[in-house]
């Protein structure tokens, strides 16, 4: 499978095992000191754009999920402290986010491989068994991606 086309699939199965609406994958890249997207389902240029490359220390889900080492969710983007002040929060709302998980790629290894998130358009909180089928997601992406 050609690794746009795995990116792809890998994020269409991140939205359907959690019941998103939206979503993005990113890739651990050192040139920016953090990930760039690498594929995307649901959003408009302006979103893509702000995210293209998100740096370990910025405010959003996915920085704060790197910098922790582990899944971050917020069910409500305009109450959560993440985005406090941040133009984050504004380029989410603008997009039609209202609530964000993000999940770490981490190869056998325990080395960072990327990111994988998934937006809903009203607040909400993942159920327990949405984040099983994602973390089967998040694995399945790990060896996929390391593999390739």
């Amino acid at each position: 499978m050609a690794q746009q086309a795995l990116y792809d699939a890998l994020l269409d199965d991140a939205i359907s095992a959690t019941g998103a609406d939206k979503g993005t994958l990113q890739l651990l890249d050192g040139s920016v000191n953090g990930l760039r997207l690498v594929a995307s389902r649901g959003f408009g240029p302006a979103f893509l754009q702000f995210f293209a490359a998100v740096h370990v220390g910025e405010a959003c889900v996915c920085g704060s999920a790197l910098r922790q080492a582990g899944r971050v969710i917020v069910p409500n983007v305009t109450t959560s402290e993440i985005f406090k002040g941040a133009l984050s929060g504004e380029v989410l709302r603008n997009a039609g986010v209202r609530s964000v998980q993000s999940t770490p790629i981490v190869s056998r290894g325990r080395r960072l491989i990327g990111m994988i998130s998934t937006h809903w358009t009203s607040e909400r909180q993942p159920s327990e068994e949405e984040l099983a089928r994602l973390d089967l997601v998040v694995l399945r992406a790990a060896r996929q991606i390391a593999s390739n």
